[in-house]
């Protein structure tokens, strides 16, 4: 309730500081405690990161030379699948030849070659020498198949060693499996040893491992002693405010790290219920002239309408609008029409009871809510007062301006919900402004007809902006 009457204040509870003397600092704590207790285990882990590192170091070297034997072998596999490819075209052709026939041939051949050079250069002596023959097998076949491609260009024949080529293909795909098949048991072979080494030095580090934890079990103990409780409270503490209780704070007992962090707790804490208060003040009110919005208005008027059905009576619902407020602010500007929006809020605010409310529902559009209307000329008191008030000239920037008004009644009867007295209230405002503007007008029934019929109402003649206002 303390959003709908009236700006609210952070509630900031007062936190208790006792700062117990002789409090050993955390830091002091923790630099014994830590001292004591990672003397064995940075030890056995930085023997365990030489161990690993090295280890991995091998199995990374092993599947490097796998993984860099394997990709040059599909390279060389799809090569020479395009090698056999292109003779088998060569074989098909029929005269008359073109020296562009066998480029597809050519090339591919040159390429299987390129392929093969990586493969001479990887794993041991004979895999080195079985990549060495196939090179030598696939120069022969290129000689013999150009010898007969010249024939076929010159003499119109068509011999091609398509079975050369073709058994050539097959020993060649025998021979890259066998490389590869050889690279991988060689592969499985240093991954063994790796292995074999990794768990000799695995039992090295968890006998190390076993004498350290040992040793600092004591001191894990004494240790988590003097941060969890302080690190419990800070949890809980902080659970409560993400579940909304920004009045929970944590109190402060000692003058360490722990302490500080307490601080800044407590201080956030405020800061946050401070905004959420002005975010909360600002979802009800009109920034500018500090007025209860439309929606607070509407909450109120509920409120009121509520209680009179309890205790009988009518409310009444005043709708204000201002008659030349467009002139003047096409005329002077727009922040001299917000200062004259302030300077009417002002009045309208002074002219009310303290039971009453004013609000300003957008642009130069007010609507003033009296609580009591059960006595008609309360209701016309109250607005006779506003109009008055708003009916004294206004200066804005040394320059006077009016700030006349139309205003509009209704008075509740029972079933009227908060969008019926307005719209009402504001079916007699435009009545006001039909009947010649800066006047009052209460809503009769006859007005009735016109809530769906009434189109919007234009402000009549506009004074010359060349003039003075």
């Amino acid at each position: 309730m303390h959003l709908i009457f009236g700006r609210p204040r952070a509630d900031v509870s007062r936190v208790r500081r006792t700062h117990r003397r002789g409090t050993v600092p955390i830091r002091v704590a923790l630099a014994v405690v830590l001292g004591a207790m990672l003397v064995a285990p940075i030890a056995t882990g930085a023997l365990g990161w030489v161990f690993l590192a090295r280890t991995s170091d091998s199995y990374e070297r092993v599947n490097e030379r796998l993984d860099t034997l394997s990709a040059n072998v599909d390279l060389a596999r799809q090569a020479l699948g395009a090698v056999g490819d292109a003779a088998e075209r060569l074989a098909t052709l029929r005269a008359p030849f073109s020296r562009f026939d066998s480029v597809p041939f050519d090339s591919g051949t040159a390429a299987f070659q390129r392929r093969l050079l990586p493969l001479q250069r990887l794993g041991d002596a004979d895999r080195r020498r079985a990549a060495r023959a196939i090179a030598e097998r696939w120069r022969l076949v290129g000689r013999i198949a150009d010898a007969a491609l010249a024939r076929r260009r010159s003499l119109g024949s068509h011999d091609f060693p398509i079975y050369v080529v073709r058994g050539e293909v097959r020993l060649s795909q025998q021979a890259l499996g066998d490389i590869e098949r050889a690279g991988r048991s060689d592969v499985a072979r240093q991954r063994g040893d790796a292995n074999r080494r990794k768990q000799t030095e695995l039992f090295a580090l968890l006998a190390l491992l076993g004498v350290g934890g040992i040793g600092a079990a004591w001191s894990v103990r004494i240790l988590m002693r003097l941060i969890t409780r302080p690190l419990q409270e800070l949890t809980s503490a902080a659970g409560r405010l993400a579940e909304g209780d920004l009045a929970q704070r944590v109190p402060v007992e000692r003058d360490d790290e722990f302490g500080r962090l307490a601080r800044a707790f407590n201080a956030m804490a405020e800061r946050l219920a401070a905004s959420r208060a002005e975010l909360s003040w600002q979802a009800y009110h009109d920034r500018l002239t500090g007025l209860p919005n439309r929606a607070l208005f509407a909450d109120r008027a509920r409120t009121a309408l509520a209680r009179t059905l309890r205790t009988g009576g009518s409310i009444g619902v005043v709708l204000i609008d201002l008659d030349s407020f467009k002139s003047t602010n096409d005329t002077l500007g727009h922040q001299a029409g917000d200062r004259l929006l302030v300077e009417v809020a002002r009045r309208l605010s002074s002219s009310l009871r303290a039971e009453d409310t004013v609000a300003r529902l957008g642009g130069d559009e007010f609507a003033m809510l009296i609580a009591d209307a059960s006595d008609r000329h309360v209701v016309l008191g109250v607005a006779g007062r506003a109009h008055a008030e708003l009916a004294r000239p206004a200066f804005v920037n040394g320059v006077e301006v009016s700030a006349a008004a139309s205003l509009g009644i209704y008075r509740s009867v029972a079933g009227d919900d908060v969008d019926d007295c307005l719209r009402r209230a504001d079916t007699a405002m435009y009545a006001a402004k039909a009947r010649g503007k800066n006047r009052i007008q209460e809503f009769e029934p006859a007005m009735e007809a016109a809530l769906s019929a009434r189109g919007p109402l234009d402000e009549g003649p506009q004074p010359d902006p060349h003039a003075a206002v």
